[in-house]
């Protein structure tokens, strides 16, 4: 049952209960290491890495990909190590450590690009782009996310695709091309819809928000966006959460309290099918 450990670890984890949690991680960590299997061992901590990063536990996730990482590589795991470095990557960024983030992607980035794997190279520069684009260097973020979706559509990955083309909406917003935004954002949400990953349509539903032609629809986006986020129990990324604290700021000055928590409870009450034509039937 040492998968079932696991599943059980990640559900206590996902619950908050980090005591329940980390029994359940040593002791199948202690299961793997009886066997000395490295591999079983490196797929736990990396699993475990990557739910620690999206629950917001930071120097957790750092201190499970790491260990993840230098067991993958112990074994000449290549592909596994590149993956593994990439989580890591973004576990140190989510920490502030940017700089040491961008060498571990970059170092990633080399072995994708070393092993022929198109995936794992166009993750790399997306994340990479990412970066760029938070540190407000436009011109490197743009190249890089538009190659990092290049290599998405020519791997016919829609989800990279998704992801690429709403960090390139954000990337149009800040240097103030608001109509190439909207379509950007329009074309991300149709494609998280299709995926059926509702994480993405609240992040394309939030930069819709923000170029909304009234206040009261901006606050409606939002209020679609939050409780869609709601239902997923998943912890913003930093960058992430100054974007949207950006966007919540900007429309909270246009409105009067009252109005805003009106517009934003009418919006928390639209399903997700509502949500999405409502965002798009706003002029392009």
């Amino acid at each position: 049952g040492d998968l079932g450990t696991m599943a059980a670890r990640a559900n206590a984890w996902a619950q908050g209960d980090i005591q329940q949690a980390s029994i359940l991680l040593e002791k199948s960590l202690a299961f793997f290491r009886s066997l000395d299997d490295k591999l079983g061992s490196a797929w736990v901590l990396d699993h475990l890495g990557d739910v620690a990063l999206h629950h917001g536990r930071y120097d957790l996730a750092v201190q499970l990909c790491s260990e993840s990482q230098k067991l993958f590589r112990a074994a000449n795991a290549s592909t596994k190590s590149a993956w593994a470095l990439l989580t890591l990557g973004n576990a140190v960024w989510a920490q502030g450590r940017r700089p040491t983030a961008i060498e571990y992607l970059n170092e990633s980035l080399g072995l994708f690009r070393q092993l022929g794997d198109a995936q794992g190279t166009a993750w790399a520069v997306e994340y990479l782009g990412n970066i760029a684009q938070s540190q407000a260097d436009y011109t490197k973020a743009k190249d890089l996310l538009n190659e990092s979706l290049r290599m998405f559509r020519e791997m016919g990955d829609k989800t990279g695709m998704a992801w690429a083309l709403n960090h390139l909406g954000r990337l149009a917003q800040a240097e103030g091309e608001n109509q190439h935004a909207i379509a950007l954002f329009r074309d991300s949400v149709g494609l998280f819809y299709e995926l059926g990953i509702s994480r993405g349509v609240a992040w394309g539903l939030v930069g819709l928000a923000s170029l909304a032609n009234s206040p009261e629809r901006a606050a409606r986006l939002l209020g679609a966006a939050d409780g869609l986020f709601n239902a997923q129990n998943e912890e913003m990324m930093p960058a992430d959460r100054a974007y949207y604290e950006h966007v919540l700021a900007g429309i909270r000055l246009q409105l009067s309290t009252s109005a805003f928590d009106a517009a934003h409870s009418a919006g928390q009450l639209l399903t997700e099918d509502q949500a999405i034509w409502y965002a798009l039937e706003q002029a392009a």
